[in-house]
């Protein structure tokens, strides 16, 4: 994974958790949760997959879902324009 680089746009307070089986809210296996409300719109309850790459990991996203990520790309990159990390100069 490259951090910032052109070609990306932060998105700010995503909560990452390691959720493990606990009786108090029914989970019964091991998983990562990946917690926001941009998260979620873009995957828009629509499986996927996801892989380790360099000290990160992915989620691959099929047309729809990259089509909506782009979308809000843009929309964060107009609200933020010090964000610079999508810049091809």
């Amino acid at each position: 994974m490259a951090g910032d680089c052109p070609g990306k746009t932060r998105i700010e307070d995503v909560d990452v958790f390691i959720h493990e089986p606990n009786d108090n809210d029914g989970t019964t296996t091991v998983h990562i949760d990946i917690e926001h409300p941009l998260i979620a719109e873009i995957l828009d309850g629509t499986s996927t997959f996801c892989g380790a790459k360099g000290g990160g990991a992915f989620i691959g996203l099929k047309t729809e879902q990259a089509d909506t990520a782009e979308e809000i790309a843009a929309n964060l990159r107009l609200n933020n324009p010090q964000d610079t990390t999508n810049d091809d100069n």
